[in-house]
């Protein structure tokens, strides 16, 4: 699967051929002109949670007043917010993370590889 340039913003982070890597303005303008294999999501994966700060519980991740749980049986993960049962989306990788996390906190999400 390849990343749209749409989808992507400076400082999300995308696969390269196994070691992750974060968007330039450059990398938007060569996904912009013409799609790039090298351009690769990153799966969600419980150690991807704990590396942005999530903290595991028995089936949820919890960072702050957003909580997440995979879907069984899939590829999907559902953010729920806090003390509610209500999802906002189903996401299944990182830059799609960042981009909710910037979109309803105006901060960005640290994530370290």
């Amino acid at each position: 699967m390849e990343i749209l340039a749409s989808e992507l913003r400076i400082g999300n982070w995308y696969d390269h051929n196994g070691k992750h890597c974060q968007v330039s303005p450059n990398t938007i303008l060569e996904v912009w002109e013409s799609p790039r294999k090298w351009v690769q999501p990153i799966p969600l994966t419980p150690e991807i949670l704990e590396k942005c700060g999530f903290k595991k519980g028995s089936i949820y991740f919890y960072f702050s007043k957003f909580r997440i749980v995979k879907i069984n049986d899939s590829n999907n993960w559902l953010i729920l917010l806090s003390d509610t049962y209500h999802h906002l989306c189903k996401l299944k990788h990182l830059h799609q993370l960042q981009n909710l996390y910037f979109a309803l906190t105006g901060e960005e999400l640290n994530y370290t590889p």
